[in-house]
């Protein structure tokens, strides 16, 4: 392989979120030692600590144990809502990835029961986990849940002159809206199913974004995502396009 090729190659393994660039572990599981490698030498670029804080991590055999969190029991005495909430909590527990490496590779276009089987892994692994992969982890947990609408709600804002996308799972039961999701921001993933309109619910994360100075310039509605694991592909749901407001 030239050096050329192996450039193209790099880029391939590029993704971004947010602005941010990052890579995607495309090898599975367990990670190889190529793509560890590679995680730790981009942690020490852009961690304020560099070098010093991957040698104080790598190798270290006297950190404390990570509990791995329990997947959620949804029984028929909660309330559509405390699942939502049992569900986002899990999700947090995982925590949001800042490693800069993608543990999971999401390919949009693999039908329901691909994606199943990659939020399947995400919970035997139980490594962090960034948007796109907490939309695939949420429409798994919620497969099952009578009379729940999901469909993946995207977004794209700027800030400072640059671009950002983000990605969360809309939810809908009982005429009332909420969502689903991971963020470095709070306020921008998990809404609770209080919101009585769509375009309420797409105007609170209007909102929040301003908090951090972004304009929303578009945001894409997808089509309900079916709860049965037939031949639909998510990515074919992806379609339809709404921008309200701008």
């Amino acid at each position: 392989m030239t050096s050329k090729d192996a450039e193209k190659k790099e880029e391939k393994e590029f993704q971004e979120e947010n602005g941010v660039l990052f890579y995607v572990n495309k090898d599975g599981f367990p990670i190889n030692r190529k793509t560890w490698d590679r995680m730790w030498t981009h942690v020490a670029k852009i961690h304020p600590e560099g070098e010093s804080m991957v040698s104080k991590i790598r190798g270290n055999r006297d950190l404390p144990k990570i509990q791995v969190p329990t997947v959620p029991v949804l029984h028929g005495g909660m309330t559509v809502a405390d699942k939502l909430d049992a569900i986002q909590n899990y999700m947090c527990q995982l925590e949001y990835n800042h490693t800069g490496t993608q543990f999971y590779e999401i390919r949009k276009n693999r039908p329901l029961t691909g994606l199943n089987d990659c939020a399947k892994e995400m919970i035997k692994e139980a490594l962090p986990i960034k948007c796109l992969e907490a939309v695939i982890l949420g429409i798994h947990l919620t497969n099952g849940i009578s009379g729940l609408e999901r469909f993946p709600i995207s977004f794209k804002t700027q800030f400072m002159g640059n671009f950002h996308r983000h990605v969360v799972l809309g939810v809908y039961y009982g005429g009332r809206y909420g969502s689903l999701g991971m963020s470095r921001r709070d306020d921008l993933m998990y809404k609770s199913l209080t919101f009585p309109t769509l375009t309420d619910l797409i105007i609170d994360f209007e909102d929040s974004y301003k908090r951090y100075w972004h304009i929303v310039k578009k945001a894409k509605v997808g089509l309900p995502v079916p709860h049965r694991s037939e031949e639909r592909r998510v990515g074919k749901e992806c379609r339809s396009r709404w921008s309200p407001y701008h």
